[in-house]
């Protein structure tokens, strides 16, 4: 994990909204000016059960979409990726 940077992130889309603790790696730190987030198996279990049923919207969303995000195996480095396409920020940018 030599490579990764340390980072306090959120959705910040209300001043209630957690922040967890994570990682990102340098060489895909964002997508589209969002954070792209790693984080250990406890921040990802918190994750699902914070953020998965208040952003998920089965109206609108693709399921698939979701199951592959709650699904997945960590990484080789032990990390979940939780960019996917989230509006995170990093506490500092807020």
């Amino acid at each position: 994990m030599k490579d990764y940077v340390k980072v306090r992130f959120g959705l910040f889309d209300s001043e209630n909204d957690p922040i967890y603790e994570g990682f990102y790696h340098p060489s895909n730190a964002s997508w589209n000016g969002f954070l792209n987030p790693y984080v250990n198996k406890k921040v990802f279990d918190k994750i699902k059960n914070d953020i998965v049923p208040k952003v998920f919207n089965p109206d609108h969303d693709d399921e698939e979409f979701w199951l592959e995000l709650i699904n997945q195996e960590p990484n080789q480095d032990g990390l979940y990726f939780v960019g996917c396409g989230l509006t995170w920020w990093d506490e500092n940018d807020c």
